[in-house]
């Protein structure tokens, strides 16, 4: 994981805990406050409303879980068929577990062919 301990999707985290502090504000607001504008009542609309944010958060928890959930190449290619394709891009760590922004994944490279075989091929040519 990243430093911090708040793990790679920092951005869903953000959104989920900003919708989350919004809607219980409303909601507390809503309950709790005699909120009267020209003799209408808007606690109802802002406990409504609040209820709301608070569901719309879990999209940004479900997103910073997911996010973060990590693989290992072999169970990933296993379980999802995929032998070194971008899916396995997303779900493995690159760099050895720390995202220090410097680092670049680099895929593995294919086997060299026999340094015999290529400089045969390449008489050949001649």
């Amino acid at each position: 994981m990243a430093s911090g301990g708040l793990g790679r999707c920092r951005l869903a985290l953000g959104l989920a805990l900003l919708l989350d502090g919004a809607g219980m504000g409303a909601l507390l607001t809503g309950i709790f406050a005699r909120l009267r504008v020209r003799g209408q009542d808007f606690g109802d609309l802002l406990i409504y409303s609040g209820a709301v944010l608070v569901f719309l958060s879990l999209l940004g928890w479900v997103l910073w879980y997911t996010g973060n959930l990590e693989l290992a190449p072999d169970e990933l290619g296993r379980d999802y068929g995929a032998k070194g394709g971008t899916l396995m891009l997303f779900g493995t760590e690159p760099c050895g577990g720390e995202l220090d922004g410097g680092c670049v994944w680099d895929p593995p490279l294919p086997p060299a062919a026999d340094s015999e075989s290529t400089h045969g091929a390449a008489r050949q040519m001649d």
